[in-house]
């Protein structure tokens, strides 16, 4: 009987890949989801990123083709499993929920306990540093950034490169071409899933205390008297 994807993928992976990880440094996935196998369709690629001082490091990052849904949980199965017997608890994992929302949403719903699951659209709006732009282009930003100031490994394979080699900067966005055989930049994708949740930028709280003091006086006439305390705004 041949061996089913997930297990090819395992005989591929080293062995002792997690045992590389560094332990207590921040650890984030990026998964970029497709479940077809035609021939010329899209990839999914998962990315292990780990954040050391300001580098940041893609530990492990894998791209395959599958038609069930079965086979991609199989592979972010092993590949918590690994971490967990590592000792390495991720922060988070960013998949991709622009095209496959339900998919997404029911992996969130399935790794519960295991990984807070955030579900990045591409197409949506976000806000940085008072900048509203698409989460496409604040990601690949932020992501083509630490190439440039030399911040950023990856594992040395020519088809990593000729992945990341599809992502082309054009008028204030950036489109991802297709190879001949539907490769989309999907590994550039899931690494810069991985980066866009190491930086936290996945929602926005804001938190005011209030330390006991009496109130202050009502200086603009608003009927509002404001206690003094400490004001942070959060990212998540």
């Amino acid at each position: 009987m041949r061996p089913t994807i997930a297990a090819r993928i395992r005989a591929k992976m080293p062995a002792t890949w997690a045992a590389a990880l560094t332990e207590g440094a921040p650890t984030t996935l990026g998964y970029d989801v497709a479940t077809t196998d035609k021939a010329t369709s899209n990839p999914g690629a998962v990315a292990v990123m780990q954040q050391i001082g300001r580098d940041r490091l893609v530990r492990l990052l894998i791209r395959w083709k599958a038609a069930e849904d079965h086979i991609s949980h199989a592979v972010l199965d092993m590949i918590l499993d690994d971490l967990d017997a590592a000792g390495v608890r991720p922060r988070a994992l960013g998949i991709d929920s622009t095209s496959e929302k339900y998919f997404a949403t029911a992996t969130r719903r399935r790794l519960a306990g295991r990984v807070p699951v955030v579900l990045c659209s591409f197409s949506e709006n976000v806000e940085i540093d008072g900048e509203k732009m698409s989460m496409k282009v604040a990601g690949c930003s932020a992501y083509v950034g630490r190439f440039e100031d030399n911040a950023l490994a990856l594992p040395n394979a020519e088809w990593v490169y000729a992945d990341h080699r599809l992502v082309k900067a054009q008028r204030g966005t950036y489109i991802f071409e297709e190879d001949s055989v539907g490769n989309h930049a999907d590994a550039f994708a899931a690494c810069m899933l991985a980066d866009y949740v190491m930086s936290g930028q996945t929602g926005t709280a804001r938190v005011a205390v209030a330390d006991g003091r009496p109130p202050g006086r009502d200086d603009d006439g608003d009927g509002r008297r404001l206690y003094s305390g400490p004001q942070n705004e959060l990212n998540f």
